[in-house]
């Protein structure tokens, strides 16, 4: 049996060299990363333990809104086949479609879901409402990210250049970490120095709310840099039905009894979820296509 050809030590550098440039703007996303977290030791310790205890008990509900972007994972790789406008759009439709009911959920019953958690996180109710909206711009603007850097084809032969790299979208989205760090770190650290806090919950909330502007002012930088490579066509009629759902879901959660129990709270949910994907069906033809789909593939699965 021959035996195998080991690559040749000039290969395995070049390979080596490549492998050190990728890992150097992966390090450098790490490290800006870091720096935008570095805005929740600030609010430890100037706003104390129980500002960051009522920010990661409202965290809690908030992240489950952002589970909704993995039904966009499978963009990126067809961001790079840069021929599927209709999967892009519904790719933004079905993340949409998810995260808004969601998003009633949390901004009807903010107080219920913190009180079985455990009663005195009740007072951070105003913490999961910003942090609901914060959330929501964040998921806009990890899709449009998705898409920026789907469409970048720097290491397509398999050799990266330092000088492009820097150039490249990609890095322009690991730039946007220093951004907000810069705009955050900053403002945080004046608002919980030089302002007249009534207690750790307006602590937390501040630090929430220069979170919701920073975002917003990425989101728009992400959309500046994508508009010029790619035009995503926003199904604003899918778009005002599920936000139309959403507010009938969250008016009728409105109208019920405000819960304190698991089973209490988990029922309320239940009916508001029900509303919405009632209403949706009624008034969405692609809702109930994608309905018709996921049973005959439950049916496939059974049988």
């Amino acid at each position: 049996m021959a035996s195998e050809r080991l690559p040749s030590p000039s290969h395995s550098l070049g390979y080596l060299r490549e492998w050190l440039k990728g890992s150097a703007a992966l390090i450098y996303n790490i490290i800006g990363g870091q720096l935008v977290g570095f805005v929740l030791y600030l609010l430890l310790y100037f706003g104390g333990e129980s500002a960051l205890g009522y920010y990661s008990a409202a965290v809690t509900f908030s992240t489950v809104i952002g589970y909704a972007f993995s039904l966009a994972f499978a963009l990126y790789p067809k961001m790079l086949a840069q021929d599927c406008p209709a999967d892009v759009v519904t790719s933004f439709k079905n993340m949409l479609m998810f995260a808004l009911p969601m998003a009633a959920v949390t901004l009807t019953m903010s107080t219920s879901l913190l009180t079985i958690l455990n009663a005195s996180y009740s007072p951070a109710s105003p913490i999961l409402i910003l942090l609901t909206i914060d959330t929501l711009v964040v998921l806009v603007s990890q899709f449009y990210t998705q898409g920026l850097t789907g469409l970048e084809t720097l290491d397509v032969e398999g050799k990266i250049s330092l000088r492009e790299l820097v150039r490249s979208k990609i890095f322009k989205v690991f730039t946007l970490s220093y951004i907000q760090a810069a705009i955050a770190l900053p403002t945080v650290y004046f608002i919980l120095t030089q302002l007249a806090l009534s207690g750790p919950v307006q602590a937390a909330m501040y630090v929430v709310a220069v979170n919701i502007v920073v975002h917003v002012i990425t989101f728009a930088i992400i959309y500046l840099l994508l508009r010029h490579e790619f035009k995503l066509i926003v199904p604003w009629m899918s778009v005002a039905k599920y936000v139309f759902a959403a507010l009938v879901a969250a008016a009728v959660l409105l109208i019920l009894p405000q819960t304190s129990t698991l089973t209490t709270t988990f029922g309320k949910v239940l009916l508001g979820v029900g509303v919405y994907t009632a209403l949706l069906l009624v008034i969405d033809g692609d809702s109930r296509n994608l309905a018709k789909r996921v049973l005959e593939e439950m049916r496939s699965v059974l049988h």
